[in-house]
């Protein structure tokens, strides 16, 4: 597994961090609609698309990961069935991005994983693609995010305990359309698929 380990500064004293680790703990896709196109806004709105498949995995496969206690705890294996997104517009093409995602877990038990974040992103050539062009990108941005969790199911709490980093990427891509859709809309609609790794500090 990768690890980091936090630049022994001042701050990282007072909080206790001149020692700690972020280990990698899994990873999460999400794909997002936009919502409010409109050019004069300053803040877009997104909506999670649900997932058909899973969408957090671990690279190697891995069933657990450790956790800030050092003691091994399980991956969370879900699918995003809900969420949305606010990203303020700043300056640069740079956004502060703030969401919550619903999340089954899988199999099915009934429970879901809660998942809030923040953080920020920038996309090449800024968020004019979102706001005026529409148009897709094969050049991805970047995203920082933290994390915080609620669930019922036992085996995750530890991700109540602590927060997750995450470092990802987001690309702007075109909703799918059939020819008869495509018709009625000259202009795609934008998707925004974001994928993030997320570590743990240990």
């Amino acid at each position: 597994m990768s690890t980091g380990t936090f630049d022994d500064a001042g701050w990282t004293e007072h909080w206790g961090l001149a020692d700690k680790q972020l280990v990698y703990a899994f990873s999460l896709d999400v794909h997002y609609r936009l919502l409010v196109p409109d050019s004069s806004t300053i803040r877009l709105r997104l909506s999670a698309i649900k997932a058909t498949e899973c969408s957090t995995y671990h690279v190697c496969d891995e069933v657990v990961t450790p956790g800030a206690d050092g003691a091994l705890h399980d991956v969370p294996r879900v699918k995003i069935v809900s969420g949305d997104d606010w990203i303020d517009l700043g300056e640069a093409g740079m956004g502060v991005v703030n969401g919550v995602l619903l999340a089954q877990l899988m199999p099915g038990s009934g429970d879901q994983l809660r998942i809030e974040y923040r953080g920020v992103a920038a996309l090449p050539r800024g968020f004019e693609r979102l706001r005026g062009e529409g148009k897709a990108s094969t050049v991805p941005g970047t995203a920082f995010i933290s994390t915080r969790h609620v669930c019922n199911d036992p085996k995750f709490h530890w991700l109540e305990e602590q927060p997750l980093f995450g470092f990802g990427q987001v690309l702007i891509d075109h909703e799918p359309t059939t020819p008869g859709e495509a018709l009625l809309k000259p202009k795609p609609e934008c998707r925004l698929k974001l994928s993030f790794d997320l570590y743990s500090g240990v």
